[in-house]
Order: C-alpha cells, then structure tokens, then sequence
C-alpha cells in the first residue's frame, strides 16, 4: 500500500501487509522535508554501521548484530540500525532516500 501526503509533514509512506494476516511485514517513507546523512544520524544515533544498498536484502531483525562499516561502497548506501530494526537509505549527494523500518522478514 502507498500513500503520499501523510500526515502533518505530508511523506509519502509505503507499507507491506502479509497477505494471509494483514499485519504490517515493513513500513518506509520519504522524509519530508528532505534530510541529509547528518541529520540523519542527529535524529536516528550513532548505532549504526553502512552497507551498500544492493548488498542486502534489509532483512533486519533485534536479533541482527551490528557488523562493520565496509569501505568502498556504492550508492546509494544505507545506514543500518539493527537494535532499531531501521535503515536510512542515502544517495551520493548526501540526502536520504527513503528511510524503513523493517517488523517480519522476507524469506
């Protein structure tokens, strides 16, 4: 389900519904107004370790572990926040994409 113009800050949210049980799997949304990396990790912490976004599936639970930050890594990045079961995608200019939360798992 999409749905653009949420709330007082009118994002743009995106939620995965399991077919069977209706319960929210992942919920995503385009911060607005736009955020940086910075402001980013302001908001969110400094708990996290970067990934290349096309390296992982963000099957991120509060079992996940934090891993190390690796280096050369393509754009668009994510910063990956597993005590929070959160991600926050950002591109090569520095702002954020989108930023997920991610509650079941894919298999």
């Amino acid at each position: 389900m999409q749905y653009s113009e949420v709330g007082v800050s009118k994002q743009a949210v995106e939620l995965v519904i399991g077919e069977k049980t209706g319960i929210v799997k992942a919920l995503s949304f385009q911060p607005n107004p736009e955020m940086t990396k910075s402001e980013a990790i302001a908001k969110y912490g400094t708990e996290y370790f970067e990934i290349s976004s096309g390296e992982n599936n963000f099957c991120i639970t509060n079992k996940a572990v934090r891993g190390p930050t690796k280096e050369n890594l393509k754009f668009p990045i994510a910063l990956v926040y597993p005590e929070q079961g959160l991600y926050v995608m950002v591109g090569e200019d520095g702002k954020v994409i989108h930023v997920g939360y991610l509650y079941k798992c894919e298999t």
